[in-house]
C-alpha cells in the first residue's frame, strides 16, 4: 500500500494564495469599475490648463455637425452653460437616398435639436457646402463675414476646435480661418485654444478631461444625427477610453483629450489654401 505524499504546508499554502489572487482580481477590478461608475470622476488631468472654475466663456467650433460631439461632446455637456456652439457647414453629400440639399438640411436640423435639447444658449450652423461630393472647404473663405458677424473672438476666455493635423482637409483649414477672422476684428489675442481630435489622434494632448458623468449621453447624442453620427460611436468611445488609460490610469475611464495651446499658435500655422 502506497502512503498518500505530504505536501509540505509552505506549498500548501503558496498554492492557496494563487488561487485566491486568481479568483479575487478580476471580482476586484469589477468592483473598481462600479465604483467609478457609481461616482464618476470629472477632474481635468495633464500639463495643460483648462480651467473651468472662473466660469469663463467658451466657443466651439465644428467644421461640420457631429464634429462638435466626437472631439468635445462630454466636456460640452458638461459645461453647456459655458459654450457657444458655430458649425461652419452642414456639409450634405448626396448619401442615404438624400440629394446634397437634403442631407445638408437634415444634418443642420440634427444639430440644431441637440444643442438646443443639451441646453447650449447659443448656437448658429450655416447651411454651406452642399455640393455632390459634400465637400466644405471651399465654401469657408467666402463666408468669413458671416462667421465673424455671429462672434467676437475677445469674448472667449477658450476656442474650441479640430487640431491643425487632422487628417480631414476642412478640420486643418479651421486654424487658418480662424486666424483670419482675428485679424478682420483686430482681436486682443487673450484667448486660450483647445484642439480637439476627430479624423486624426492628437500627437501632443496635454489635457485630459475626464467625461465619466456624461459619457452615456454623449454616445446617444451622437447616435441622433441621423446620417452618420451613429457610425462614430464604437471607434470614438474606444479612443476616449484609451485617452482615460494615457491620462489619468485607473483615476476615470472615459475622458477627451485637448491639446491647450496660445492664441499666437495660429500664426505660426502654415497657409493652406483650398482645393
Amino acid at each position: 500500500m502506497t502512503t498518500p505524499r505530504r505536501i509540505p504546508w509552505p506549498e500548501t499554502w503558496r498554492c492557496a494564495l494563487k488561487r485566491a489572487v486568481k479568483f479575487l482580481l478580476p471580482h476586484g477590478l469589477v468592483l473598481l469599475r462600479q465604483k467609478l461608475k457609481r461616482k464618476p470622476v470629472t477632474a481635468i488631468y495633464g500639463s495643460g490648463e483648462l480651467d473651468f472654475s472662473s466660469l469663463p466663456r467658451c466657443l466651439l467650433l465644428a467644421p461640420h455637425p457631429d464634429d462638435d460631439l466626437i472631439g468635445a461632446g462630454g466636456t460640452l455637456i458638461q459645461h453647456a452653460e459655458l459654450f457657444d456652439v458655430l458649425c461652419l457647414s452642414s456639409s450634405g453629400g448626396a448619401r442615404c437616398g438624400m440629394t446634397p440639399e437634403e442631407n445638408a438640411q437634415v444634418r443642420a436640423d440634427d444639430f440644431t435639436r441637440i444643442m438646443t435639447e443639451l441646453g447650449v444658449r447659443r448656437h448658429r450652423v450655416f447651411v454651406y457646402g452642399n455640393d455632390q461630393n459634400g465637400r466644405s472647404l471651399d465654401f469657408y473663405p467666402g463666408h468669413i463675414d458671416d462667421y465673424s458677424a455671429w462672434m467676437n473672438l475677445d469674448d472667449y476666455g477658450y476656442i474650441f476646435l479640430p487640431h491643425p493635423l487632422d487628417n480631414h482637409p476642412d478640420h486643418r483649414y479651421i486654424s487658418v480661418l480662424l486666424r483670419n477672422i482675428a485679424e478682420k476684428q483686430q482681436s486682443k489675442r487673450n484667448f486660450r485654444l483647445a484642439f480637439y481630435e476627430v479624423w486624426s489622434p492628437l500627437p501632443d494632448a496635454n489635457v485630459f478631461a475626464a467625461i465619466d458623468a456624461v459619457v452615456e449621453l454623449k454616445f446617444r447624442r451622437l447616435s441622433q444625427y441621423r446620417t452618420v453620427g451613429g457610425g462614430y460611436v464604437t471607434p470614438i468611445r474606444g479612443l476616449n477610453s484609451y485617452r482615460a488609460l494615457q491620462g489619468s490610469i485607473f483615476q476615470c475611464a472615459y475622458a477627451e483629450a485637448f491639446t491647450i495651446a496660445p492664441a499666437e499658435t495660429l500664426w505660426r500655422i502654415p497657409e493652406q489654401t483650398p482645393t
